[in-house]
């Protein structure tokens, strides 16, 4: 996967974020919809690093990949 690729799938799960969750666009509201696409990216991220962790990455790689994407979750990000 290219990194426009990537990109591109980024940008598709940041806009898949509950537009209706923006409507009053408060703070709240906005760090809500913040976290969600957080929370989409980061799903994303892990289905890529399992899928290439059968195509050559070694199981120490990919467990030290997934052990970095749990303990960052949207809301300490947002932090």
């Amino acid at each position: 996967m290219s990194q426009n690729e990537t990109l591109i799938d980024l940008i598709i799960a940041i806009s898949k974020v509950k537009i209706k969750e923006l409507e009053r666009f408060d703070e709240v509201s906005m760090l809500y919809a913040i976290q969600q696409g957080c929370e989409a990216i980061a799903q994303r991220a892990t289905k890529r690093i399992e899928t290439l962790s059968h195509g050559g990455l070694s199981g120490r790689d990919t467990t030290e990949m997934l052990s970095m994407r749990t303990n960052v979750s949207g809301s300490e990000l947002l932090l």
